[in-house]
């Protein structure tokens, strides 16, 4: 991890994490690695769409971020 992670740190952290079927996110250490796992999670949101309950064709998002914990060393 470097200093202040990059668009390239956030993208290859959430390509391990679909590839490895990861079902949360766990950073430890300092700022960076708790910013990376933040914007990593930011990019894994799961949208689910259905129409509102008053049942007038509005389509609302539910966003779900994946799990996570964070160990400060």
């Amino acid at each position: 991890m470097t200093a202040n992670p990059t668009i390239h740190n956030v993208e290859a952290a959430r390509q391990l994490y679909l590839e490895n079927g990861c079902k949360a996110l766990i950073a430890f250490g300092g700022g960076s690695s708790m910013d990376c796992a933040k914007a990593c999670g930011a990019r894994m949101y799961t949208v689910i769409s259905g129409s509102s309950a008053a049942g007038k064709g509005t389509q609302h998002e539910h966003r779900i971020y994946p799990p996570h914990a964070a160990a400060i060393l």
